[in-house]
């Protein structure tokens, strides 16, 4: 039976940095304004701002969700390990490798894709080498 206690606890660390740089605080308040303006029936009196106020909600509902998702995940792979442990159950390692390595690679993709969310990460550049 494979002690998995300190990658969990490594990626619960990582979860909870994301949740600082992510901002979800804020972002789940910004939702709730952004889905106030989009039920306003003016909103798409003007095309542009509609566009950009729903742009900007699948954004803040993309990122809440994704976090959500990873939640969820390490919380399972923790109650999977925990159940394996006062079993003494070896037969859910395999398992549990996978679930830690699916979060690791997730987290991955989550904090290289949070450092192209800034600004002017969305706008075109051109590079001369």
């Amino acid at each position: 039976m494979q002690d998995f206690t300190a990658e969990l606890a490594a990626l619960r660390i990582r979860l909870n940095e994301a949740f600082n740089y992510l901002r979800i605080s804020e972002q789940l308040e910004r939702r709730v304004a952004l889905e106030i303006e989009m039920a306003d029936p003016e909103l798409w009196n003007d095309q542009d701002r509609g566009r950009r106020v729903q742009k900007d909600l699948s954004g803040v509902v993309e990122d809440l969700d994704f976090h959500s998702d990873l939640a969820q995940r390490l919380e399972d792979a923790d109650t999977l390990a925990e159940m394996a442990a006062e079993e003494g159950d070896e037969s859910l390692d395999g398992e549990i490798v996978d679930a830690v390595a699916d979060l690791s690679t997730r987290l991955d993709a989550l904090e290289v894709r949070s450092l192209f969310s800034g600004q002017y990460d969305e706008g075109d550049a051109v590079c001369h080498v």
